[in-house]
């Protein structure tokens, strides 16, 4: 921990003038508590819990366990944008408004909403990535609606041929938060939707890729009625 933190025992608390959604100890993700002051104390001080943050009026607190190294770095997330659309982070580490892209190689961390999200495009390719500090490694929603500018009218945008291969979506250490200390509707409500890949597109096709420490491993689906052409194998 760096000097500027205030230290209680097992709490570290600092001012952060923006909202902190995620925070990290080292490589490992912190639980992240809501409400109030009094349920983040009765959380932190259950036998075996795990490292947990809670954000309010501009300070940000941290619970690390005497089994956590104190002198690892810890990190949160930058400004994001305002207000959520549809109870998910509008902020992703890559925006994708084009057709035929390929990303490859690349290390996401702290999308907050996506690592990559397709907003509109065409034949977006992932290959050889790692996300971390997401609700989903990638997102895409066919129905997504945008204003045209020479009509100013609403209308449907195009997300088709999403293919992800070679990738890793990890939310560590998700699993682990469950062992002899939080139930699982604790932990439920706030990390049902992480995912791999969550997609709604004509054309989606996700092979051997590893997603570790999630909710719903891949949500893929048609943006509309029509039957839309979905290859999902050699996952784990």
């Amino acid at each position: 921990m760096i000097p500027s933190w205030k230290v209680d025992g097992n709490y570290f608390s600092r001012k952060v003038p923006w909202p902190v959604h995620h925070v990290t100890i080292g490589d490992a993700a912190c639980f992240r508590v809501t409400g109030r002051s009094e349920h983040f104390d009765a959380l932190t001080q259950r036998p075996s819990a795990y490292p947990a943050f809670r954000w309010s009026d501009g300070v940000l607190t941290v619970f690390v366990p005497n089994w956590v190294d104190h002198a690892v770095p810890v990190r949160w997330n930058r400004i994001v944008p305002q207000p959520r659309e549809w109870g998910e982070f509008r902020s992703a580490n890559l925006w994708v408004e084009a057709d035929n892209v390929s990303i490859e190689g690349i290390d996401f961390r702290f999308g907050l909403g996506s690592g990559v999200r397709i907003w509109r495009g065409r034949n977006v390719t992932i290959q050889n990535c790692v996300f971390s500090g997401a609700m989903a490694g990638v997102s895409g929603d066919g129905r997504a609606k945008e204003i045209v500018a020479t009509t100013d009218s609403a209308q449907v945008t195009s997300v088709s041929g999403i293919t992800l291969t070679r990738c890793l979506y990890q939310n560590y250490p998700q699993h682990e938060w469950l062992r002899d200390w939080l139930s699982w509707d604790e932990i439920y409500a706030q990390y049902a939707s992480n995912s791999l890949a969550r997609v709604r597109a004509k054309q989606t096709t996700i092979t051997h890729c590893l997603a570790a420490h999630v909710a719903d491993a891949v949500q893929a689906s048609s943006p509309s009625d029509e039957p839309a052409d979905i290859a999902i194998a050699k996952n784990w």
